[in-house]
């Protein structure tokens, strides 16, 4: 696994549309999404016996989420939802397609069948609840965002404060999150990113975030998947843009946080907007290309493959990665031509449906390694502090944070800092030395707790630069 927050993936079979209306400071609206609330599955022949059906149709409802759209609705389990809004709906997936384009407020007409008698039923959607500490806020707003000098689309940003802080001018963090397609509004209780903010705003500072384009409430953007890593940063760059207007933003006191790929975006980010330091934990100084060499052969020897075939593994492919990276081919072109690769392919780069690498188009990696780390680490005037975990199986050795250091400490002597944190993994929590997290992390029920005092070393760090 490369770069990400590593935590097991939450998977949702609740159809959750999100919503909620919130007014900028430029009077535009951008709505929140909403949330249907049901957990339906495919109406198996058993099931319409059991419903009293005459023959298949719908879906047959499992579950309704408490306070959802579907409770206040009327929706009950064991119901079978054949239409929505003259919409039909003939498997799940019909019925998550529909979810995903509710918006709060809007009017929904749900034609169901219960005990095989057909009922319609009408309400309106409701947001979907945020997962919210009770000491702490959120704000809301959004920018108009351009790719390329095109428009293209709406961009949520988030601000997270303490309310103990309330009225008061703050250091800001802008947290720039790592490689995966989620939501930032919308993170489970127990999620590393929504813990380190939580972690940060109780330290007194504003933690500043944006959505991914395609995630959240963004309109217009598109999807997460499909998007380069070029057009990524662009996001985060044009966030930072949005981020000078607020009045209550210390301009001279805006710190980057980038976990994991948000490592690398945040000293491109650097080159155009000058932050007061930059925190990086978990992040590369490699190329793609080279830091992939040893995913492929270092890491899977860390998880306990054979060294011998973790290295034949890597020879094998090492011209598809070349080609990938460096001749700017598609993995579709690369397989077709050299057939006997693509199980290799598949297992090893999580390559699926044509045009995805670990979960993003493939043109992402490509653009994300012609980028020159080193020297964007070089032109950075800024204070730094570069941290590894010790149990960080993603990041793999903690290298490129030393080297990080070294390469801002060659220009300007004393200003970055390089810190191992102790027994920590790349989701930030407290895991042990690196071989016992190896060895214990999938026994089941295998819990660890967050590591919350690293940000009382990050908030330290912070305060002292001023």
């Amino acid at each position: 696994m490369p770069l990400s927050t590593s935590l097991t993936p939450f998977r949702f079979i609740l159809f959750s549309v999100f919503l909620l209306a919130q007014f900028t400071s430029s009077g535009q609206v951008l709505k929140k999404r909403g949330q249907l609330g049901v957990a339906a599955v495919a109406l198996t022949d058993s099931l319409a016996q059991i419903s009293g059906l005459k023959k298949k149709q719908g879906v047959w409802v499992r579950q309704v989420l408490a306070g959802s759209t579907a409770e206040q609705i009327g929706i009950r389990p064991g119901d079978v939802v054949i239409q929505i809004n003259q919409q039909a709906i003939t498997a799940p997936t019909d019925l998550m397609a529909f979810a995903q384009q509710v918006v709060e407020g809007d009017s929904l007409r749900i034609t169901l069948l219960r005990g095989g008698n057909p009922q319609t039923l009408r309400g309106l959607a409701k947001p979907r609840p945020i997962p919210l500490s009770a000491d702490l806020a959120l704000t809301y707003d959004h920018f108009s965002f351009t790719d390329n000098g095109k428009q293209a689309g709406q961009i949520r940003t988030i601000v997270k404060r303490a309310k103990t802080f309330a009225g008061q001018k703050l250091p800001v963090v802008y947290f720039i999150q790592g490689t995966s397609c989620l939501s930032m509004a919308y993170l489970p209780d127990g999620d590393p990113y929504k813990l380190a903010t939580d972690e940060l705003a109780r330290r007194g500072f504003a933690v500043f975030m944006i959505e991914k384009p395609g995630m959240g409430d963004n309109t217009g953007t598109a999807s997460c998947q499909s998007t380069g890593f070029n057009t990524e940063l662009a996001a985060f760059t044009q966030g930072y843009k949005r981020l000078l207007t607020y009045d209550w933003v210390d301009t001279s006191r805006i710190f980057l946080f980038g976990h994991s790929l948000g490592g690398i975006t945040a000293p491109l980010l650097a080159q155009t907007y000058r932050p007061r330091g930059i925190i990086v934990f978990g992040g590369v100084l490699r190329t793609w290309h080279d830091y992939m060499v040893d995913v492929i052969r270092d890491q899977k020897i860390l998880e306990g493959a054979e060294p011998a075939q973790a290295e034949a593994d890597l020879q094998a492919l090492r011209p598809f990665l070349y080609s990938y990276f460096y001749q700017k081919q598609s993995p579709k072109e690369l397989v077709s031509a050299n057939p006997i690769i693509e199980p290799l392919v598949r297992r090893l780069l999580d390559y699926e449906a044509d045009s995805l690498i670990f979960g993003r188009h493939y043109t992402f990696w490509q653009e994300l390694n012609a980028h020159n780390l080193y020297a964007a680490w070089q032109t950075i005037h800024t204070p730094v502090l570069a941290l590894y975990g010790e149990a960080d199986s993603n990041a793999l050795k903690p290298d490129d944070h030393i080297q990080i250091a070294a390469i801002v400490n060659r220009q300007h002597p004393g200003l970055a800092t390089y810190q191992l944190v102790a027994k920590t993994n790349h989701s930030m929590q407290l895991a042990g030395t690196m071989a016992a997290y190896l060895q214990h992390r999938h026994e089941a029920g295998q819990q660890y707790p967050f590591n919350t005092g690293m940000f009382d070393d990050i908030g330290k760090w912070i305060r002292q630069i001023g």
